[in-house]
């Protein structure tokens, strides 16, 4: 099951200042949040305004990532190694090194910077769902270029600089 895909990923940083948001963000996808952008209270009370009628296995929660280890992952989140994390979704990323002396001259200087690197699978499941995660905290620029299995062209960037999601085209290779 599943739907092969090959990416290419250029330019895909998630900056310093940035990393603990997209952490936290991506812990809350992994525990099945609908909007893995907004606190525990405001998923609560969006929930407590929406149709009684409509059945929801847990209320204010979102299907989960079967391809994915989530438990592992908010482990790994909750203890701060991202690029652990990142792996489980099955993303090589490297962080910025970050000598002794630096962190002793910047104490106050924000995480790392986090650049992801390739795509480490062969199965694309609801991968955009990740990606929309992760869209608000990457540096202007970002390319994820995708090909499908039959031949299907697409490619989220990170369009405008302040602009929370990405941008997703479709194209098509033509030789001249």
């Amino acid at each position: 099951m599943g739907y092969n895909v090959t990416m290419d990923l250029a330019g895909v940083v998630i900056p310093g200042d940035k990393v603990q948001a997209a952490m936290y963000a991506l812990k809350r996808l992994c525990e099945g949040y609908d909007d893995p952008h907004i606190s525990e209270e405001e998923s609560a009370a969006i929930n407590a305004d929406s149709d009684p009628n409509v059945e929801r296995d847990v209320p204010g929660k979102a299907p989960s990532f079967a391809w994915v280890d989530t438990i592992h992952c908010v482990h790994c989140l909750d203890k701060g190694e991202i690029e652990w994390a990142m792996s489980d979704w099955r993303y090589e990323v490297t962080i910025e090194s970050i000598s002794d002396i630096e962190k002793l001259a910047q104490p106050d200087r924000p995480l790392p910077a986090l650049t992801i690197h390739f795509f480490q699978g062969s199965k694309w499941g609801d991968d955009e769902v990740f990606w929309e995660c992760l869209a608000p905290f990457l540096s202007l620029g970002a390319v994820i270029t995708c090909h499908g299995e039959d031949d299907a062209y697409w490619r989220y960037r990170k369009g405008a600089e302040g602009g929370t999601g990405l941008i997703e085209e479709h194209g098509r290779i033509v030789w001249e």
